[in-house]
């Protein structure tokens, strides 16, 4: 079992909550009237801002050491086009969890 980490792999990463609007796809059948009705799902996702240009956002949930490599896992892009909100959330340090068991 490895020791636990004194410090974050990579402390230099803002944590976002981005709110979106996303795409979604059904087999209800509408009248051409109907179609004037739909909106976008609306999503709120956390994650570790890697990168933003002007087509987007990337994101990712977990920063992980692979193999002696800093590596992220459950990537994502936004679009910005779909972006209706972004939050910067301030990090407080880590929580001490004791062990009830």
């Amino acid at each position: 079992m490895k020791a636990p980490l004194k410090k974050p792999l990579v402390p230099d990463y803002p944590l976002v909550e981005i709110t979106w609007g996303d795409a979604w796809a059904d087999t209800e059948e509408l009248s051409p009237a109907d179609f004037s009705r739909l909106t976008p799902v609306y999503r709120t996702t956390v994650g570790y801002l890697m990168g933003i240009t002007e087509l987007g956002y990337s994101l990712c949930s977990d920063i992980i050491e692979y193999k002696s490599e800093i590596v992220c896992q459950g990537t994502m892009y936004v679009p910005t086009g779909m972006v209706v909100a972004v939050r910067h959330l301030k990090r407080t340090g880590r929580a001490e969890i004791k062990n009830t068991l």
